[in-house]
């Protein structure tokens, strides 16, 4: 039976910098790597091309060291990789307010975490959006925005990609790919670590037992199967997203590039839920070039049964995101002649994990002494 100081079950943006990190140590140790599907799939939240970091963040003020912490990690492997794995662009966030005297909700958190970390920001009435950002519709009178301009986007398989590149350049580091965990004993006596069996099995039939002094698990949607005690507090949600062709619609598409466009996120009673977007990305994948994405956030569609989870969208999902789009875009982004309403040269389901309270669970889950678990990081990330 192989024996691993450490194994990661998860390679998405967690597990993957998790692995690349025990991999630097370079204390001798011996690494496993598990993911249940191929790197870089599209089954989870870590991809889609391109994805919003911020540091003036509405959530809570408490995350920005850890965006700080992850957004130099990008950056280091961005100068060993050689690649180009994020883009500074900015990053505009709106919302709507009936009090001229008071910010609007999104508005106002961002500017406590912008002031208590010392970000610098710029807060933008309704004409001032409208002369700086055309690229927009702003459906509400009330419209104010939040801009940061050293915010920007990062490109998550390329990241994964290049993290795990890395790490099993190590002698020490293994990577078993569309391979699931069966079976998660934890041996240890109670308040004394000891090792973890596991029973690994693959899509070609195979089946290996392992034994590991150290488990993180960062599985994402597939947390609760795995590690049932924390299943209760997690859901699983199916979110949309959407690219549109510029490149086809009337107008000036260079409006719409990273250079002269920033990733934003609106809130608007004339929505029917928050919608966000990220500029054509034009340093990455060739396709994506004149591609600008879209979404929407906090759609609250359970799934269920993972293994039933369609993979593309449903007429429905299509029209929800149809109209958040032409009530958060400028026309000029989507409309064409032959095309009345938005068009999208592609949509794509994405899956958020989240917590009742939509923070992080880390730690050690009950019952286990060398199990250590995070989940619930959908719509964070960073």
């Amino acid at each position: 039976m192989v024996v691993y100081d450490a194994v990661v079950v998860g390679l998405g943006g967690v597990g993957s910098f998790a692995l690349r990190n025990l991999a630097r140590q370079g204390k001798g140790g011996k690494f496993l790597g598990i993911e249940r599907f191929n790197i870089g799939h599209s089954n989870g939240s870590s991809h889609g091309k391109s994805r919003i970091y911020r540091r003036a963040y509405f959530e809570h003020a408490n995350y920005v060291p850890w965006i700080e912490y992850s957004l130099k990690q990008f950056r280091e492997l961005e100068v060993s990789s050689g690649l180009s794995l994020m883009e500074e662009c900015g990053a505009l966030v709106m919302d709507t307010t009936d009090d001229p005297n008071k910010l609007p909700p999104y508005v106002q958190a961002c500017h406590d975490s912008a002031q208590e970390h010392g970000i610098p920001v710029e807060v933008l009435e309704l004409g001032d959006l409208q002369e700086r950002f055309p690229q927009l519709w702003y459906n509400h009178k009330g419209m104010m925005g939040i801009y940061e301009p050293h915010a920007g986007i990062l490109r998550p398989e390329r990241i994964i990609k290049a993290a795990l590149d890395e790490a099993k350049a190590k002698d020490s580091v293994e990577i078993t790919e569309n391979g699931w965990v069966a079976e998660i004993q934890d041996l240890s006596k109670p308040g004394e670590r000891g090792p973890v069996e596991l029973v690994i099995k693959t899509d070609d039939g195979q089946e290996q037992h392992v034994v590991t002094r150290n488990l993180l698990v960062a599985a994402g949607a597939w947390t609760g199967q795995l590690i049932p005690e924390w299943k209760p507090h997690l859901s699983v949600t199916r979110q949309v997203q959407g690219w549109i062709d510029v490149s086809k619609t009337e107008g000036d598409s260079s409006l719409f590039d990273s250079a002269n466009f920033p990733a934003w996120f609106m809130s608007s009673p004339d929505l029917p839920l928050p919608a966000y977007g990220i500029p054509c990305d034009t340093n990455g994948d060739e396709e994506y070039k004149h591609w600008i994405k879209v979404g929407v956030h906090g759609r609250n569609i359970s799934v269920r049964d993972l293994a039933k989870n369609p993979a593309t969208c449903s007429p429905i999902e299509k029209a929800e995101m149809q109209l958040s789009t032409a009530r958060s875009l400028s026309t000029a982004a989507w409309r064409s002649p032959q095309n009345p309403m938005p068009s999208y040269a592609e949509l794509k389901p994405c899956l958020y994990t989240m917590t009742a309270d939509t923070h992080y669970m880390i730690g050690k889950p009950a019952g286990y002494e060398s199990v250590f678990c995070v989940a619930g990081l959908s719509g964070h990330g960073e």
